[in-house]
């Protein structure tokens, strides 16, 4: 079956989620042909939200409109059986295909890209009637994991059931045979977890009971943001949504769910297309006091390199990189320390808004004074959404190349980090990196030669495989692959 003929609805139950309505409808509406929402929350802020996003509003830069955001008011409301509220809202979907989404749940870039090949390789195998469920990440602790949610289903074939923690069956399936229907009910479960936000709240002034001798504030890390644009016009807002998503994220966990503090670095190298212009519009609109924006252009006598060496490009972006950290970071004012953080990304990346957040969590956990996602690429050569990017970055772990397409190289570790030689396009780094080792680009690619100087100073650089980032499409902008 082509995956194209596939539509597929999202389904929206929503109560009091002011807080996250926002990012969930905005993480997966170009994934998807139809998303209703039932909100029964007590007053009405989480529909004045949806309202300005379906006549667009500041979303996806005040460019998207949303015809296909059904919204039902259903306000005040008291859910007394979950299964039923399910029911409700599937028969209402235009489509067969059903997503089932919470407002705190974020499903990983990699599976959404791929949904609809998903479904059309299962019916072309026969196995429809099928359920598709997800391992589910509790955020920020990773309690109950993996906690196996059912989320993508076919109404025609499936029926929900129980009141509380309710569950798909499917039609084929006796009633006789009850609620347990393991190893029954032909599920499919899908690799790529999805990651959950919302924490119960005895859980949390438990966590914080159990820290009242301690100063949040002595415990905060900082980030640094840094982007480099050069006539960027046809990505720059792709990008800038992403930035302001990850910001409002951090600001929605609190001090309770996070303590990092972040802050935006915006370069401009004497754009002529008009991307100065977006950005400082952006800067002047947004509320974020923690942006910094400036035009820098070195001189090209400042490289001791001729314009048409080939590294050119490349000891230039290292003037570039050295400038940044050292005009943002560097000059004391924000007393960053060793621990804290610079975020190097590309400007024709999207994200999602809680990888910045979870990226801390892995290089803590495994040790890495560099980490970085994986990349990926929106339909690369023809090749399709989803495939691993490593142009310059990536170039090697252990002396062997990577592939561009899956299978991987058999040295990475799917289910978590894995130390690496060189990393580019989107990573992070400790400060304590960037004080010690500076970008050069003599003999090749600045990041490259970035990496290898870290590494022979001692630094570990890994990547984080359940972690992703996307590249833009450079076909769909008629540009060459770089």
């Amino acid at each position: 079956m082509n995956s194209e003929d596939i539509k597929v609805t999202v389904c929206i139950l929503s109560r009091n989620d002011n807080k996250f309505i926002e990012g969930c409808i905005a993480h997966i509406f170009n994934f998807v042909d139809e998303i209703i929402v039932i909100d029964a929350s007590d007053d009405s802020k989480t529909i004045d939200i949806i309202n300005n996003m379906k006549i667009g509003g500041k979303m996806g830069g005040g460019t998207n409109v949303f015809p296909k955001l059904v919204l039902v008011d259903d306000r005040g409301h008291i859910a007394e059986d979950f299964s039923v509220e399910r029911n409700k809202i599937q028969a209402m979907a235009k489509y067969d295909w059903i997503l089932h989404v919470d407002t705190d749940e974020r499903f990983d870039r990699r599976f959404l890209v791929n949904m609809k090949k998903l479904i059309a390789k299962e019916i072309d195998t026969g196995k429809i009637p099928v359920i598709f469920r997800f391992p589910r990440v509790n955020h920020p602790n990773r309690e109950n994991y993996p906690d196996y949610q059912a989320r993508l289903v076919n109404k025609k074939y499936t029926i929900w059931k129980r009141r509380v923690h309710e569950i798909p069956i499917l039609l084929t399936i006796s009633e006789d045979l009850g609620l347990d229907i393991s190893g029954v009910d032909n599920s499919i479960i899908i690799d790529f977890p999805i990651i959950h936000f919302k924490k119960d709240k005895t859980q949390i002034q438990q966590r914080w009971r159990d820290l009242r001798h301690v100063d949040v504030k002595d415990n905060y890390r900082k980030v640094m943001v840094i982007s480099i644009f050069k006539n960027s016009i046809v990505w720059v807002k792709d990008i800038l949504v992403c930035m302001y998503s990850s910001y409002r994220f951090n600001e929605r966990l609190g001090e309770e769910k996070s303590r990092l503090e972040m802050y935006y670095s915006f370069i401009d190298g004497d754009s002529t297309d008009g991307t100065f212009e977006v950005l400082k519009d952006y800067v002047n609109e947004k509320s974020i006091p923690s942006i910094q924006l400036r035009r820098f252009e070195p001189k090209e006598e400042d490289f001791g390199i001729a314009k048409g060496d080939p590294c050119f490009r490349y000891r230039k972006l290292a003037t570039i990189r050295n400038h940044v950290i050292e005009q943002s970071v560097g000059d004391g004012k924000l007393q960053f320390n060793d621990e804290d953080y610079i975020l190097f990304m590309d400007s024709d990346v999207k994200f999602d808004e809680y990888v910045i957040h979870e990226l801390i969590k892995d290089m803590e956990g495994c040790g890495a004074d560099i980490i970085a996602p994986m990349i990926y690429i929106e339909d690369f050569k023809g090749y399709g959404n989803g495939y691993f990017y490593d142009s310059l970055a990536f170039r090697s772990l252990k002396g062997k190349q990577f592939n561009h397409l899956p299978p991987y190289s058999t040295d990475i570790n799917m289910s978590g980090p894995s130390e690496v030689a060189s990393v580019g396009s989107f990573y992070l780094m400790k400060y304590k990196v960037a004080k010690n080792v500076k970008y050069t680009g003599m003999h090749d690619s600045e990041q490259v030669e970035f990496c290898n100087s870290v590494r022979s100073n001692g630094f570990r650089i890994f990547i984080s495989p359940r972690l992703s980032v996307l590249h833009v499409n450079f076909s769909k902008y008629r540009l060459e692959w770089h």
